[in-house]
């Protein structure tokens, strides 16, 4: 029987070494966790839409494989520590993730990526969801209004407009609105815009102010609720 030489034996090992090294590299795996929310922003909002209490956020995994299919790959979805049974699974790259109505915390979200037998494959990925409230801006037009102060002339109309954000509706009807000059209420006439509210003040010889309150809530879900509010100055007839 022919001996193998050390110089043969160190060849050898490179060989070995080099299948275990192509080996690894072919499961290489790189997950990218991402997740998206469903609750209402105005038309032009540029930034990122964000969940609330009820409502519902899509966290997907984008698995990039050199040698395995990620839809033949198993992920074990894990949300607060709790594994999520019924939406982990073979190809669940994806699923839905219902916020309760009480909850008071940020949601913390894990995928373990296995085989198709289910055997972990040592890569997880994990990230954080914020959970934030309902909000409401006043604005005239485009403009934000201040929340120390804004001023309206005589005999001129003006439509302050409470925009919602971050509500789990699909159109501003969806809402009901209460809005108060003062300690008088404001009831409206124009039942598809509640979220307008159209103010004109005659003639005044003396500056006045007027706290202008509003308030929104989710007709289908009490606990959605925002308000704010902003000091109105009325000008007098210069």
């Amino acid at each position: 029987m022919k001996k193998i030489n050390k110089k043969e034996y160190f060849l050898l090992l490179i060989f070995f070494g080099l299948l275990m090294f192509t080996a690894a590299q072919s499961q290489t795996l790189n997950i990218t966790l991402t997740w998206s929310a469903n609750t209402y922003v105005p038309p032009g909002y540029q930034g990122r839409t964000l969940p609330v209490r009820g409502s519902v956020v899509e966290v997907a995994a984008t698995v990039e494989s050199s040698g395995t299919k990620p839809e033949l790959l198993s992920y074990q979805w894990i949300v607060n520590g709790l594994v999520q049974e019924t939406g982990s699974g073979i190809g669940k790259q994806a699923f839905n993730l219902k916020i309760p109505d009480k909850t008071s915390r940020d949601y913390l979200v894990k995928v373990e990526v296995g085989d198709k037998n289910g055997n972990f494959l040592g890569v997880s990925s994990y990230m954080t969801i914020p959970i934030v409230n309902p909000e409401i801006v006043l604005t005239v037009g485009a403009s934000p209004v201040s929340a120390e102060s804004y001023s309206v002339l005589p005999e001129q109309e003006t439509d302050f407009i409470a925009q919602p954000y971050f509500f789990n509706i699909n159109r501003i009807t969806d809402l009901s609105y209460k809005w108060n000059l003062g300690e008088q209420e404001a009831f409206l006439i124009d039942s598809i815009t509640p979220n307008v509210l159209s103010l004109k003040v005659n003639q005044r010889t003396e500056t006045a102010s007027q706290t202008l309150f509003v308030s929104a809530e989710n007709k289908s879900n009490p606990f959605q609720t925002a308000q704010t509010k902003a000091e109105i100055i009325f000008i007098p007839n210069q």
